[in-house]
């Protein structure tokens, strides 16, 4: 049975466009689907955090991986560009604060987290055409992002038990009012803007390493022995205690928050020359004093003789003529 020539005509259009849709379904491939998982989930103030990637195409396909940070205050800002093929490059962009570094599979490490960090974190990746169609260029591009907040601290305040800490003696740095129960902390001493070097970590039930120039105590004051000029500097106390017991079975999404309590402290070691010893500066002036005054009579005293014959020449004629005058 022949069909009429419409629906002829009709059946070779369907034909016609399935074998279109088919090559272009083959010709443009799909956007890969994939996630961020930041690690820790919730991380706190002065915490590193890693933006993992779950389930985006290797280092292999990626031709290019662009990380950028958004606001509810600001649009998105580009932190870093990463362009593998070749000649591997990475551009910095506005965002980049010098704390983030890229790993592999275009995961992002971020160090000493602040409230500035809090955003919107996208990832742009472009992914290699396919061999079979190498004359399209490069693949498509997909995205994927999460959120981080990160809370300020609680404000610790600390002090020096020496006002005027000198070269060789031991300094305590005490926290006042520091929280009876932590679960960790950490002393760092700061080597730029922004960045830190962790000097000294306690856990509590943990010892101190024995002959160690930093020593943690119980409430979380160190103690700084041996002092030098290479001691100067700003050291951030970092303390977390965590959530209560029936709040985390509460919210167990929450179960790893933790309240952050930080402080700041500045430390200056005065030189031997700067400021002398309470008692070797004592010793001296009274030493100094007493030479003064010595000098002082033994120079009357030296002076004297000629003084005296000198009071003579002036005063003896007078004392004639006193004596020729009066009665």
């Amino acid at each position: 049975m022949n069909l009429p020539s419409s629906q002829q005509g009709l059946l070779k259009a369907i034909l016609r466009a399935g074998f279109i849709l088919a090559l272009v379904l083959q010709v443009v491939p799909a956007q890969q689907s994939f996630s961020v998982n930041p690690q820790p989930r919730h991380p706190k103030w002065g915490q590193n955090v890693t933006l993992q990637l779950v389930g985006a195409p290797p280092s292999t396909q990626i031709v290019e991986c662009q990380w950028g940070r958004s606001s509810p205050t600001e649009s998105q800002v580009s932190i870093l560009t990463y362009t593998p093929q070749r000649s591997p490059k990475i551009t910095n962009g506005h965002a980049f604060s010098g704390r983030e570094t890229l790993g592999k599979d275009c995961v992002l490490h971020i160090t000493w987290l602040t409230r500035k960090d809090t955003g919107n974190y996208t990832v742009t990746i472009q992914t290699a055409a396919s061999k079979e169609n190498e004359n399209l260029g490069s693949g498509p591009r997909s995205t994927a992002s999460a959120f981080v907040d990160i809370s300020e601290p609680t404000s610790v305040r600390i002090e020096q038990n020496l006002k005027d800490p000198r070269q060789g003696q031991t300094v305590n740095l005490n926290l006042q009012n520091p929280p009876k129960r932590f679960s960790v902390c950490e002393w760092s001493k700061e080597t730029g803007p922004g960045f830190y070097q962790i000097v000294q970590t306690y856990v509590p039930g943990q010892r101190n390493p024995q002959e160690s120039k930093h020593t943690v105590k119980e409430d979380c004051s160190i103690s700084i022995k041996d002092l030098n000029p290479t001691d100067d500097g700003i050291y951030m106390a970092r303390i977390e205690v965590p959530l209560e017991p029936q709040k985390d079975t509460e919210n167990p999404e929450r179960r790893e928050d933790s309240r952050v309590y930080m402080g700041r402290v500045t430390l200056k070691v005065l030189s031997q020359a700067t400021k002398n010893d309470p008692q070797k500066g004592g010793s001296a002036s009274l030493g100094y004093n007493a030479g003064v005054l010595v000098a002082t009579l033994l120079g009357s005293l030296a002076w004297a003789d000629p003084l005296m014959a000198m009071f003579s020449m002036v005063f003896c004629p007078f004392a004639s003529l006193r004596s020729k005058f009066l009665p």
